[in-house]
Parts: C-alpha cells; structure tokens; sequence
C-alpha cells in the first residue's frame, strides 16, 4: 500500500516537472519569443507604427500568436492605406513587404480629386499617404459629373480610407483613353462625362491653336472617331466660330452649335 502511494506521489511530481519544464526553458532561454519585426519599403514612420500596433504583447511573448493577427492586420491596411502588403512568418520573425499602389489616373468628383490606382482602388486628394509618396495631384482632366453613378461608394465613416473603383476598370480607362487620344481640333483641357436624357455623353473643352475655348459634345455610345471627324470637318470648312461656343455631335445626324448664352 505504502509503495502504492509513493508510485502515484513520483508520477504527479513528474507530471508537474514535465508540465513547468518547458515554461521554465522559455522563460530562460526564450525560444518561442518574437525575435525580429522586419519592416521593407516601409514608406513612413506613420504606417511603421501602424503596423506595429497590431502586434500585441503576448504575440511578442509566442511568436505562433502571430497567425491569429494577420488577417486583420492584413485587412486594415488595405482599408486605409494605397498599399500592397506581404507579410512573411519565419521562427521567431515577422517580415513586412510594403509597396504603393500604382497610379493609373486621377479624376474629379464632388469637388475633390481623387487617385484611381491600377489595382482599381481610389483614395482622396486628403489622403495622408499623398504627403509622403505621391504628392497632391493635379488638377484632374477628367471630371466625373454627379449625374453618373457613383464612381466610388463613401460613407462618413469612409473619410481617407481607401476604397474600391465602382466602374468597370478596362472599360473607364479605355473610354477615357479613347476620348483624349482622338485627332481633336485642340488641346484638351478638361473631359467631363455625364448623363442626360437618358444619354451618355461626355463634353470636351479644348483650347484652340488661336488661343479660342471650344466645347465639343459627344455620345459616349455611339462611334467616337465618327463624331468627332464631322467636327474636325465642320471646323476646316471654313465656318468662323467664336471662342466659347459649344459644338454638339451627340444628335449623330447633325451638328448643332450652341452659343454660352442659348
């Protein structure tokens, strides 16, 4: 009986020893502690701290901790921030690869510009990021009247967040291309798409070689290059037009010019 009780008191003091011994081996020697946090590219001490936020004290204590903070960390920087995030999980390290969004055009809606990035993400003129990478942009050519739908969905919660292009990318940006890169009758200096009467239009304010402004008004649906040749031919026929009128190819069997006032 006596040698019952001696077995069972050795094997729960075993137990015990097996159980605190590999707490005692991290205490002293730390094997499972977070060793290295590396940032790449990081484009700011902003974001760097950012970052490192997510990271708790107790993932720093067990590094495997870590697994269970890159989702959210993950998702919040492609909320906030026009960048592309790789994180890496070694033994002990945390690797960070950052690098900006780029860039396809910008454009203006609501009286604020906005970046549209290849990625078909936008972020507002008041982003913090554009201070540190991209700079303010310019005046937009393109203008993005309120009568189309929203290119963007925002809320108040949304403001200098990074959101999602709600056209259809290839298709904007071929259209727009299409639009600027046409044998015009000038210089184009602002290209506002709209809608009206049920129609999808665009108007082109085109500064001429005598210094005169001229508006041309297209269909967006109908044949762009036709258009705007029976422009162009109107324009060389020899009919004098005064700076500031509007020239309308959007009916397609006629062109009808439009004076500020009519």
């Amino acid at each position: 009986m006596q040698e019952n009780r001696l077995g069972v008191l050795f094997s729960l003091l075993l137990v015990s020893f097996l159980a605190a011994f590999p707490f005692k081996l991290e205490r002293n020697y730390q094997f499972l502690r977070l060793r290295s946090i590396v940032l790449d590219s990081c484009p700011s001490l902003r974001i760097e701290k950012k970052i490192l936020s997510y990271i708790s004290p107790d993932a720093i204590r067990f590094w495997p901790l870590s697994f269970t903070l890159l989702g959210d960390l993950d998702e919040a920087i492609k909320k906030s921030e026009p960048l592309s995030i790789d994180t890496q999980i070694g033994w002990g390290t945390l690797s960070f690869r950052l690098k900006p969004l780029t860039v396809l055009s910008t454009f203006s809606w609501r009286k604020t510009s906005w970046y549209l990035s290849r990625e078909g993400r936008v972020w507002s003129e008041d982003h913090p990021m554009n201070e540190e990478i991209y700079g303010k942009p310019d005046d937009p050519l393109v203008v993005i009247d309120e009568s189309m739908p929203p290119p963007i969905k925002v809320s108040s919660k949304d403001q200098g967040s990074v959101m999602d292009f709600d056209y259809d990318l290839d298709y904007y940006s071929s259209t727009i291309k299409e639009l600027t890169d046409m044998d015009l009758p000038g210089e184009v200096q602002a290209l506002r798409i709209y809608r009206e009467g049920g129609m999808e239009l665009a108007s082109l304010y085109i500064k001429r070689e005598n210094n005169g402004f001229l508006t041309v008004i297209i269909d967006r649906d109908k044949n762009l290059h036709s258009q705007i040749s029976a422009v162009n031919e109107l324009l060389s026929s020899g009919v004098k037009f005064r700076s500031g009128e509007i020239v309308d190819a959007s009916y397609g069997d006629k062109i009808v010019v439009k004076g500020l006032n009519d």
